[in-house]
């Protein structure tokens, strides 16, 4: 004769099995990475702060690309560390995607907290003046260690860049060209950019986080944007980047400038 009473689940393995598959949820979720919720969040950031600025650029910065862009891309950053690294890897890649509408122009931005980092970025500008290597330069400090750097290392960067050491010694010894690494840290205060890499695409400031997938967005979405001008504009290539950031802002909002003037901001 079977036995016809219900079937019960004890309290206690009730306990267990909740335990248990709490525990895979919270592991799984700890080796998945974010949350969904998590990764919409960090995808639905704003690309920029809304505004236009009319971020000056001159054959007086280093330049890369073409020379007619459609999109201008401006950054400033240091000449070293694994931020400014990457930086270099997104905007080469981009420059590569956009062969013939794109142009990377550079500021310095030297690291206050390093004491070397200025006469880095002095040697930097001299490679440009007076040889025009500065990319060729960029490349040896981004790949050296993030550590003091002498000035015989520096001369056998100029050596291997072609340059005339003692020319670059002498310009570096009477402080020749730092106005210009100066400049660039006072357009950095003018614009509220107070750390590198900070990218101003068509006058379009990227906010953070900086990533590759998110300048690529500004970058496409800018190119779309230079496009319309130029469809609906009588405007030049050579004139668009004018055009386009004609009544852009000259300066950060007023936040920002009494953040500066009170020494939060560099």
């Amino acid at each position: 004769m079977s036995d016809s009473r219900p079937t019960t689940v004890r309290p206690a393995w009730i306990a267990v099995m909740l335990l248990a598959f709490g525990l895979c949820f919270t592991l799984g979720r700890s080796l998945g990475g974010p949350s969904a919720d998590e990764r919409s969040s960090t995808q639905q950031a704003p690309l920029t702060d809304g505004r236009l600025y009319k971020v000056p650029v001159s054959l007086s910065q280093p330049q890369r690309g073409v020379n007619e862009p459609l999109v201008m891309i401006v950054e400033w950053c240091d000449l070293r560390g694994a931020s400014c690294r990457q930086s270099d890897a997104m905007t080469s890649a981009l420059l590569e995607k956009y062969p013939g509408e794109v142009r990377h122009s550079w500021r310095h931005l030297p690291d206050k907290s390093s004491a070397d980092s200025l006469e880095m970025h002095e040697f930097a500008r001299v490679a440009l003046e007076q040889a025009g290597r500065f990319w060729e330069v960029r490349k040896q400090l981004l790949g050296r260690p993030d550590s003091p750097i002498a000035r015989a290392e520096l001369a056998g960067m100029a050596q291997k860049a072609g340059m005339d050491w003692s020319a670059v010694e002498s310009a570096m010894t009477s402080d020749r060209y730092i106005p210009y690494v100066s400049a660039d840290e006072m357009f950095a205060s003018r614009f509220g950019v107070e750390k590198g890499p900070t990218f101003y695409v068509n006058g379009r400031r990227l906010m953070e986080p900086v990533t590759a997938d998110r300048l690529n967005a500004l970058v496409a979405q800018e190119l779309t944007h230079a496009k319309a001008v130029l469809a609906r504009t009588k405007t030049t290539r050579e004139l668009l980047y004018q055009e386009i950031t004609r009544d852009g802002l000259f300066q950060p909002p007023l936040a920002v400038i009494a953040q500066t003037q009170t020494g939060t901001s560099r």
